[in-house]
């Protein structure tokens, strides 16, 4: 009797999916979820840091394109999440047929939601270096950067698609000669990774020449050095790439699944992180607010002059002058004091500090 009471205590199975070395999706769905997460509270940061700096525009079009990355994150997450796609991290005797051909075709839109998601993270970027710089070779730099992202994004979704015609029915390395999915995916891969660098390296070009202090130089830079995160996770992805194309890919291939979704999260991490708190508050200038239509204060003057070398005392005549000069080529940022001293009184203007970066074309 005291036997049967025992077993009556002991606990029933749940009848939840439990990790195997056959199934391996439940950790791919819980890293999802996890990323999904994160990338959610780095937006909720993002806007919060914009809107408090920027209250007088809050919005611009960088802040569309950073939504448009987050509504295609979410997409992909839910291509990932969805009963389809519980064969990535199976073995092949545990699927059927059926769940094959529904799963290659979730998969098929999980990467079209991917590339969108990291194209416009990758041009809400490009939009920000656009009013970094009043240089016009930094802006034609900038704008060749924009369109080798475009046109990466436009031959990704086109490969895709094509690939969905073709491998739709069957298993993705039977599409023979008419497509070299291999190859197509290291295309990817690879202009990936060089749309990356070249975003860590341009806005190295406009900040390293700056007449500022080195540490500010750096933080600023750091900030932007975060995408080779994206660099890395890339690189750990294309490594994986050949396991696609094996007998008992849904199961061999899955670490390159696991990273896709790390590279997304890089990816859209990497644009975000540029807009929080430390970064603007360690340069406060006029790097990322150009324009006039920006209310954010400034401090460093990104002035292109003529004369590199100007004496440090000069008269209020000649500041007149020089400040009614044309200034279509100018950027001008002062200093938190002489903006303060400016809105009690107009002619400080004469001895308030002055900081002159040249620029070169």
């Amino acid at each position: 009797m005291l036997c049967g009471l025992l077993r009556g205590r002991e606990p029933k199975p749940t009848g939840g999916i439990a990790v195997t070395d056959a199934n391996l999706n439940p950790i791919l769905q819980v890293v999802t979820w996890l990323l999904l997460a994160l990338m959610s509270l780095i937006l909720c940061f993002r806007q919060l840091t914009r809107c408090f700096i920027k209250a007088a525009r809050p919005f611009a079009w960088e802040d569309i394109l950073v939504a448009l990355s987050f509504a295609f994150a979410i997409g992909e997450s839910v291509a990932v999440l969805v009963p389809a796609s519980q064969i990535f991290g199976k073995t092949i005797p545990m699927v059927t047929a059926e769940e094959l051909n529904k799963g290659i075709k979730t998969g098929i839109a999980r990467d079209f939601l991917f590339i969108l998601c990291l194209g416009c993270s990758k041009l809400s970027v490009y939009l920000n270096l656009v009013t970094m710089s009043p240089s016009l070779a930094h802006k034609r730099i900038v704008h060749t950067l924009g369109g080798l992202i475009a046109l990466w994004i436009i031959t990704s979704l086109f490969g895709i698609g094509f690939e969905y015609g073709l491998c739709w029915s069957g298993r993705p390395n039977n599409c023979g000669s008419r497509f070299n999915r291999e190859a197509f995916l290291t295309y990817v891969g690879v202009a990936n990774i060089v749309t990356d660098l070249t975003l860590i390296a341009v806005p190295i070009i406009i900040i390293y020449p700056l007449r500022m202090a080195l540490n500010t130089r750096l933080a600023a830079v750091a900030f932007y050095l975060a995408r080779i995160l994206v660099v890395i996770t890339t690189i750990n992805q294309l490594v994986y790439l050949p396991r696609l194309f094996e007998d008992d890919y849904t199961l061999s291939a899955f670490p390159y699944y696991l990273i896709q979704q790390l590279v997304q999260f890089t990816g859209f991490s990497a644009t975000c992180i540029v807009y929080f708190w430390p970064f603007l508050r360690s340069i406060q200038s006029g790097l990322m607010t150009a324009n006039a239509s920006t209310t954010f204060t400034t401090q460093f003057p990104l002035t292109k002059l003529s004369q590199p070398n100007r004496e440090k005392g000069r008269s209020a005549e000649s500041v007149n002058i020089s400040y009614n000069q044309d200034l279509r080529q100018y950027v001008e940022i002062t200093t938190d004091v002489a903006a303060f001293s400016m809105r009690r009184k107009p002619s400080v203007l004469a001895i308030a500090e002055r900081y002159n970066f040249e620029w070169e074309r």
